[in-house]
């Protein structure tokens, strides 16, 4: 009899057991095997598959930092619109010729003679593949204190992707700047030779002196513009630019 109830015991703790091993062989066991018979991918947090870096590079979309330099800020500027209120704008390059930004944080700060913060303008951006752009903030009041400076800089890090996209060959026609000693006020014609139709088109006046330098900047966005369609547009300004204009540079840019 006790031969018989140690024989029944044993069974039972044999059955457990098995019962045990095969729950932890589908919990642990089935998902390890598919994570270690897995192809590489550009998202699995391993440098396999022929990448560049971790999840970058090679065959990925997203392109590591190490090979792609980031954006250059030729220059960034201040610009008195009337009394307390002023633009401003950065100049900015990206010579990588397929690799793009989707959207990065970006901010604009405005100093005084004392090198205090006057103000702050925060925003977001998109950075087309080998193309130079303006981003442009306007509005921004410092009510009776006097800006001297204005610092740009990117905010996050840059999420590069792999791009194939080709700036259309967009055309600016009949530039005239008229009543620069008053209201200054640049018109220009923008002509779309593509058989497309463009969406949202960012257009950027910038007015230079005769030293080369910006003393003025405006911006418009152009809803919609057919093929083969041309749309005349007029960048205004409420007060006489700083100095004599010698030229006007024309920038655009379309959503990515």
């Amino acid at each position: 009899m006790i031969e018989v109830m140690a024989s029944w015991a044993t069974r039972n703790k044999l059955k457990y057991l098995s019962i045990l091993l095969g729950f932890l062989l589908v919990v642990i066991g089935v998902p390890l095997f598919f994570i270690l018979t897995s192809p590489p991918s550009c998202s699995d947090g391993k440098r396999n598959g022929g990448e560049s870096g971790t999840d970058c590079g090679g065959s990925c979309i997203k392109l590591c930092p190490a090979e792609t330099p980031e954006p250059i800020v030729l220059w960034q500027r201040f610009f008195k619109v009337a009394p307390g209120v002023y633009s401003v704008a950065a100049y900015v390059e990206n010579i990588n010729s397929s690799a793009e930004v989707k959207s990065v944080g970006y901010s604009f700060k405005l100093y005084d003679s004392n090198n205090i913060l006057v103000t702050e303008r925060r925003g977001r951006t998109f950075i087309p593949p080998h193309k130079i752009f303006t981003i442009f903030e306007g509005g921004i009041g410092t009510e009776e204190r006097l800006p001297t400076r204005a610092i740009f800089q990117f905010t996050e890090s840059f999420d590069w992707e792999r791009s194939e996209y080709i700036d259309p060959p967009i055309e600016i026609k009949n530039k005239v700047i008229r009543n620069e000693t008053t209201a200054p006020r640049v018109e220009v014609t923008v002509y779309n030779p593509t058989v497309r139709t463009l969406s949202l088109l960012e257009v950027v006046a910038i007015v230079y002196d005769t030293s080369d330098n910006a003393i003025g900047v405006s911006r418009t966005i152009i809803d919609e513009l057919e093929s083969n369609d041309e749309h005349t547009i007029a960048f205004t300004w409420p007060a006489p630019f700083a100095g004599a204009v010698a030229r006007v540079e024309i920038l655009h840019r379309l959503p990515l």
